[in-house]
């Protein structure tokens, strides 16, 4: 490689045919740098150079490199595109796709641009990004390989365009519909896996768990997605699942040690958003993955409310019954005239609180009999009348430690076939 410093009164020392150099600025002579023509084709990057070669940060060396591992994420991108079953004889071919694509003119009242970049570039590639949306919101894969396999040809596609109006990018939509096939085509063309869109700062992650599209949120996070990123309302992944009730995608997301005990910006831990939306499984889930039932929201209009507490104030009698056998503390006096469950005084749930209460009670009697030592009778019938209240209102696990009790304390209760 020859150097030129403009030393040399503006003349090349490379050879009679090479160029005249602008005095004081290097000029740099040699063989073409590796191409990175299909990486940026997929994600809108252009290998044209408008900086002199010195003042790149990188080394010549580091540039090579990471030029080099670009144009593999490509090469595999246009593998994948190229495999079965995106590619087969019935397949739509480049032309084929050229002659189905709208005329970028039709474009020119939507798209205003103004910038260095052709006005015939810019409309050519909105057309193309245009049929792409409509191919990944349709879930057809192949139709989006044949799109992509276009615009690789062309240089006129970008994953990473956002869309009108939340600025969200097409790997928000294929995950919010749970097209799989769609997102790993996406994420081969390098689409950028934690994108936020600017309405409520939603990742893909998010739009997934959110709409219990399992395949795909283990998708998203085999590839490293952000477990714990939060949207603009502190609104983790685990609590858009708890929030939707998908228990699949909650064990999922625990599996992957997701943290139980993150608040949202209202201060709501997942478990208060599962048990608001009345999602008893989802309930049972996080309590015994080791949620505290009684654990408070602080914020602003739930100081102080417990799981149980939201779940009364939706009336889902179930969410506050595995709470209940979760080991929840129910008073009477929150549906008092001044308790925050004065609503719900005389309902459904109000009796179910009343009922176990009543249970616990009794159960707290039954040790005392047992503990004095008289009316052994007594006491082995009050467990057992306990331990069928329980049954019968479906608190399983407050049945079995009031069995485990009894026969800590001697008493063999008969099990009810």
């Amino acid at each position: 490689m020859i150097v030129s410093n403009g030393d040399d009164d503006g003349k090349s020392v490379s050879g009679d045919n090479s160029e005249a150099v602008s005095p004081g600025r290097p000029q740099v002579f040699g063989p073409p740098e590796p191409s990175i023509l299909d990486a940026g084709a997929l994600h809108g990057v252009s290998d044209r150079r408008y900086l002199p070669a010195d003042y790149a940060e990188l080394s010549p060396e580091e540039t090579l490199r990471s030029r080099s591992a670009e144009a593999a994420e490509a090469v595999g991108a246009r593998n994948l595109l190229a495999q079965s079953p995106y590619l087969h004889p019935d397949a739509p071919t480049i032309g084929e796709v050229q002659r189905q694509m709208p005329k970028p003119e039709q474009m020119k009242n939507l798209v205003r641009y103004k910038g260095p970049t052709s006005k015939d570039i810019v409309l050519k590639q909105a057309t193309t990004n245009a049929e792409l949306q409509k191919a990944v919101e349709k879930g057809d894969a192949e139709l989006v390989a044949a799109i992509m396999r276009y615009g690789l040809a062309k240089r006129c596609v970008n994953v990473n365009a956002p869309l009108w109006p939340k600025r969200e990018h097409l790997l928000h939509l294929a995950s919010r519909r749970g097209f799989r096939d769609v997102c790993v085509l996406l994420l081969e063309a390098r689409a950028e896996l934690n994108a936020e869109e600017i309405t409520d700062g939603k990742h893909p992650l998010h739009e997934a768990c959110s709409c219990g599209h399992l395949d795909v949120c283990e998708l998203l996070l085999d590839r490293k997605a952000h477990l714990e990123e939060a949207n603009f309302t502190g609104l983790r992944p685990l609590h858009w699942a708890s929030f939707a009730g998908h228990r699949d995608v909650c064990d999922l997301l625990l599996d992957r040690r997701a943290k139980l005990d993150a608040a949202s910006g209202d201060t709501r831990e997942p478990l208060h958003h599962a048990a608001a939306n009345g999602h008893a499984d989802v309930v049972r889930l996080l309590c015994r993955r080791g949620a505290k039932p009684d654990v408070e929201a602080g914020g602003t209009g739930s100081g102080g409310l417990r799981p149980l507490h939201f779940a009364c104030m939706g009336g889902h009698v179930l969410a506050a019954a595995a709470l209940l056998d979760a080991g929840a503390l129910g008073s009477l006096l929150d549906f008092g005239p001044d308790g925050p469950l004065r609503r719900q005084g005389s309902s459904e749930v109000e009796g179910l609180v009343r009922r176990t209460e009543q249970l616990r009670f009794r159960l707290d009697e039954a040790e005392e009999l047992a503990d004095i030592g008289q009316e052994p009778d007594a006491a082995q019938a009050a467990f057992a009348e306990i331990v069928a209240g329980f049954n019968e209102l479906g608190l399983v696990s407050c049945a079995e430690s009031a069995r485990a009790d009894a026969i800590r304390y001697g008493f063999q209760l008969v099990t009810p076939q």
